[in-house]
């Protein structure tokens, strides 16, 4: 989540560089306002989401469940689809599991192993649930033309991309 509520005016932005150095003002202004509108969505997809008794981490796991063939996967891709650790997962796992939307099984090749499968109440969930976020992501973008949602989403995919290689330097 990204904390900053008030993004920088032509005045603040100028006496950050009178500090340190020139910098682009406007590739800063985009940046913020990406990772504002990004914290801002996910606020919003979680109150959402509340109506439900869900958080975005776990209506991600349902979905990523419902994506696979026999909605069926292990935890520790579910972990790496989410970008979460394995700990997290299990936290997240054990949650779904006890308002039984998923339940664990056997792997069929590791006895070791064990795989999570989602419920049918899981999957009644989802069915209520998704129509309405389809629909809250219709209204969101009914003003967007197409060609403004693919530059937008190429540009995102950019700057991503490259955020990864910057920012571990």
């Amino acid at each position: 989540m990204f904390l900053l509520q008030d993004l920088p005016d032509e005045q603040v932005i100028t006496h950050a560089q009178a500090i340190h150095g020139q910098f682009n003002r406007q590739g800063l202004l985009l940046f913020l306002q990406i990772l504002k509108t990004g914290s801002d969505l996910l606020n919003n997809l979680d109150q959402f989401l509340s109506k439900y008794n869900l958080k975005h981490g776990r209506w991600i796991t349902l979905v990523l469940l419902q994506r696979e063939p026999s909605q069926t996967s292990s935890p520790s891709e579910l972990a790496k689809k989410q970008g979460i650790t394995r700990a997290t997962m299990t936290n997240l796992l054990n949650s779904l599991e006890n308002d039984l939307y998923i339940e664990r099984i056997e792997h069929p090749t590791d006895a070791r192993a064990t795989n999570v499968k989602l419920t049918r109440k899981g999957r009644n969930l989802l069915k209520n649930i998704m129509p309405r976020y389809y629909q809250a992501i219709n209204q969101l973008t009914a003003e967007c033309s197409t060609k403004q949602l693919k530059d937008t989403q190429k540009m995102l995919n950019l700057i991503s991309g490259k955020s990864e290689e910057i920012f571990s330097q």
